[in-house]
């Protein structure tokens, strides 16, 4: 079964790393960066990392998605599983070295439009790159072979205490200036090179399958670098359109959208080994069943992060940062009404990779790159002067055409199905509490915390007495 006490265990464990990564990325962005570095630098270090979570698929090119895929489904075959990972340590040694000599062409572009002439962060942009290779392919080696505990713990060392640890120099003057702070941050996936290298020493077969790897990998390529130019969209259309502030304004309001990638990131890290070994048994009823459930606990989690993000958004902008960053609450109102398809989105990525050869994801990107750069372009046509609504709408249309891309796909291949009258009826409430959170914000708070709260209960007691259908 998908759902056993493993999965729930990894589960548990993933989902616990992921909210303190974040939470110490929060700290970071929210808490000291707007108090030591001006609103337009703030702008700068979320554009860096931006760039890196674009460009970065220029280093992996889904080799990261295919070993982890691969070693899924040829679990119990260790000669397999080392022919997999020696194949994709070979292509990535040769893709680093072709990638930098593709990135360093467009110095002078990245240079003008997005780091203001900044040369020191370019290389260290390049630096990060690389070494985000090392820490992709070194995080899905473990997951692939099902051993999350030591792919979380190598992700709390770059993310959770590279970040605290950012902050506390950062507050004590050790380290200043939007330089300093880029190239540190840069630096932190390096702690990847130890666990690279013993994978190196440890897996190294002499029969290689290159055309399996690539065959899967590289049409997904465009996918991964469509998932990172949209995840990064709204920041770096407002710095390349518009100014460091603006951009900064977006940094803030779509790190709140961090709390759906978390959940999500989570899930899909166990997730891809688990479908892709189902799928390739062959076992569709087990797959299906299993995802009726999980479609359940997004439809939920997604309709909950509407309110959280349009309600509460606003009290944590007012009461953690300066006055300067208010602009952005009406960014995060407008793009709260996307998070369910967003989140459904995000969740369902990794299924749709374990299932289907063929890259799907490439065409959803696709669909949602066209809509969000077909409403920029219309609106910025009628409303000049209101760039952060501009932006937000057209973000907003691309999650809402993700979402259900992803959702007509998923239902017609794998055919689950979840418990549709309750959907409705819990997305109803959620708006209902939007509506009134509008006039009166803390009693629609409250009533909100209130409803869940019964809603939980109401599940939990039914889990508890064998009266929950799962299917």
């Amino acid at each position: 079964m998908l759902f056993d006490r493993k999965f729930r265990y990894n589960i548990v464990q993933t989902g616990l790393v992921q909210v303190f990564s974040m939470a110490s990325f929060v700290i970071l962005l929210v808490f000291v960066l707007p108090r030591f570095i001006s609103k337009p630098d703030l702008g700068l270090y979320v554009t860096f990392r931006a760039l890196v979570a674009s460009l970065f698929p220029l280093y992996t090119v889904a080799l990261d998605i295919a070993q982890a895929r691969y070693l899924g489904y040829h679990t119990g075959d260790s000669d397999k599983q080392k022919s997999v990972t020696s194949t994709v340590l070979v292509i990535f040694f040769f893709v680093a070295i072709i990638s930098t000599s593709l990135v360093l062409p467009a110095k002078s572009f990245i240079l003008n439009h997005f780091f203001d002439g900044n040369i020191s962060m370019f290389y260290a942009l390049i630096t990060a790159l690389a070494l985000t290779g090392t820490y992709r392919i070194s995080y899905t080696f473990f997951q692939g072979h099902k051993k999350m505990r030591w792919a979380n713990v190598l992700q709390s060392a770059i993310f959770i205490f590279g970040n605290l640890l950012a902050a506390i120099l950062i507050t004590t003057g050790a380290i200043s200036g939007i330089t300093q702070i880029v190239w540190f941050v840069a630096l932190l996936p390096g702690l990847s090179i130890f666990p690279f290298f013993y994978i190196l020493a440890t897996q190294w077969a002499g029969n290689f399958d290159f055309r399996k790897i690539l065959v899967y990998a590289l049409p997904r390529v465009p996918h991964l670098f469509m998932t990172g130019l949209m995840m990064s969209s709204a920041v770096m259309l407002a710095k390349y359109f518009y100014s460091s502030s603006l951009a900064g304004d977006f940094g803030i309001a779509t790190r709140f959208f961090q709390l759906a990638e978390t959940l999500a990131y989570a899930f899909n890290m166990v997730l891809l080994p688990g479908v892709s070994e189902l799928w390739g048994k062959g076992d569709k009823v087990e797959l299906a069943r299993s995802l009726s459930r999980y479609a359940d606990l997004v439809m939920a989690t997604g309709t909950v992060a509407i309110f959280v993000f349009y309600a509460m958004g606003p009290f944590a902008i007012r009461w953690f940062l300066p006055s300067q960053y208010e602009s952005g609450i009406p960014i995060l109102q407008i793009l709260a009404f996307a998070a369910l398809p967003y989140l459904f989105y995000l969740m369902f990525r990794s299924i749709i990779h374990g299932v289907d050869t063929r890259p799907v994801q490439v065409f959803v990107d696709l669909a949602r790159g066209a809509v969000l750069l077909g409403v920029f372009a219309v609106l910025t046509r009628f409303y000049p002067n209101s760039p952060a609504v501009v932006i937000s709408i057209a973000l907003a249309l691309s999650h809402l055409t993700a979402g259900i891309s992803s959702y007509f796909y998923i239902t017609r291949r794998v055919g689950f199905h979840g418990r549709l009258n309750l959907w409705g009826i819990h997305l109803a409430l959620v708006l209902g509490l939007v509506l009134i959170s509008s006039f009166f914000a803390i009693p629609a708070i409250i009533l909100f915390f209130m409803v869940e709260t019964g809603i939980a209960w109401r599940y939990f007691m039914k889990w508890r007495s064998g009266r929950l259908k799962t299917v």
